[in-house]
């Protein structure tokens, strides 16, 4: 079942991703992309391996459920307030002015691949979501 779940979710990250990366920034937003997915599959599994060796196997599994049902949780409150990435920019960005909130979204992604972003390059961002908003 989580392999599963893993599956989907890579394809469907992988793919908006693409989808929404200027054409000319998309193999490094994709290596930034699997980059953080995979640092995010192993990073856990290696800590509660390290954690099981000093506290124990079921210790470490208890220790790891809390971990993620927190984020989860985390996750959860931040997505009720409101705060989590619009499937359609504002209005206002749709005249072809940047959007300074489009720009904090996309950043932290860029920023891991060491892309910079260009004006074009948010207004075609803002393009290809406001397309998928129609």
């Amino acid at each position: 079942m989580a392999g599963l779940g893993h599956g989907l979710s890579f394809r469907h990250g992988l793919g908006a991703v693409n989808g929404a990366a200027p054409e000319h920034h998309r193999a490094e937003v994709a290596s930034a992309f699997f980059v953080i997915a995979y640092l995010g599959i192993s990073l856990p599994v290696v800590g509660v391996g390290l954690l099981a060796e000093v506290v124990g196997l079921r210790a470490a599994g208890l220790v790891f459920a809390a971990v993620v049902a927190a984020l989860a949780a985390g996750v959860i409150a931040f997505l009720r307030k409101g705060r989590g990435v619009t499937a359609a920019p504002p209005a206002e960005t749709r005249s072809g002015a940047p959007d300074a909130r489009m720009r904090d979204q996309v950043d932290p992604i860029l920023a891991a691949a060491s892309v910079e972003l260009t004006d074009a390059d948010l207004a075609h961002i803002e393009g290809v979501q406001g397309r998928r908003a129609a």
